[in-house]
């Protein structure tokens, strides 16, 4: 079985978002403080020490949270940049990096979640994912060659999702973006029941 690489995970998540809520409430905070209005602070320098003290306190908080939370991402997307720099190679210009991939798994789950597929259901989707060609006149594109791409496979679990294959592919100029889903019967059958949802059997007369 091929290895699979974590692309997203709801347990990394969950806890960059948590990061990303303290961080946002300590740069409030910091805001806040660099607000104060200086009449109020001019006269009195034990207050100007204090307020220093609390702004260099928050600002050495928010530098911590945010190597946190690079080192959270890095311990989730790491294997995976490893993985597709040794896939692309020395092609850089139209290859996907590892925030390509999440995006294209991101916009996965928001399809089947659109689609009314219930969380349950979701396990074992698929996605196969190429960009397109690059856009160009007709002229140019007789004339220019292929472009190194990468195409992949990603596979949904119960967490999120795998990356599970990665192969260098080539794209002509104008060649479209190659995007399918591959989803189970059950996914299916939730699919066609939210696309029936505003429909019912015709009355007869």
């Amino acid at each position: 079985m091929a290895k699979k690489f974590v692309v997203t995970s709801a347990k990394f998540l969950r806890k960059i978002r948590e990061i990303e809520e303290k961080e946002a409430a300590l740069e409030k905070r910091l805001l806040e403080i660099q607000n104060c209005r200086w009449a109020e602070i001019k006269f009195d320098d034990e207050k100007t020490c204090d307020e220093h003290s609390r702004r260099e306190a928050l600002e050495g908080e928010i530098v911590a949270i945010k190597v946190q939370k690079e080192e959270i991402e890095q311990t989730l997307l790491g294997p995976l940049r490893t993985h597709l720099s040794k896939v692309n190679g020395k092609a850089n210009a139209h290859v996907l990096r590892a925030n390509d991939i999440v995006e294209v798994a991101e916009q996965g789950e928001r399809i089947l979640e659109d689609r009314g597929v219930s969380k349950k259901n979701r396990i074992g989707t698929e996605i196969e994912f190429r960009r397109a060609g690059k856009k160009a006149n007709a002229t140019y594109a007789r004339k220019a060659g292929p472009q190194n791409t990468t195409f992949i496979r990603l596979v949904r679990v119960a967490d999120g999702w795998r990356l599970v294959e990665a192969v260098r592919q080539i794209v002509w100029c104008n060649q479209k973006e190659h995007r399918e889903y591959f989803v189970s019967s059950n996914a299916k059958d939730d699919i066609v029941r939210k696309a029936l949802d505003a429909f019912s059997l015709h009355r007869s007369v």
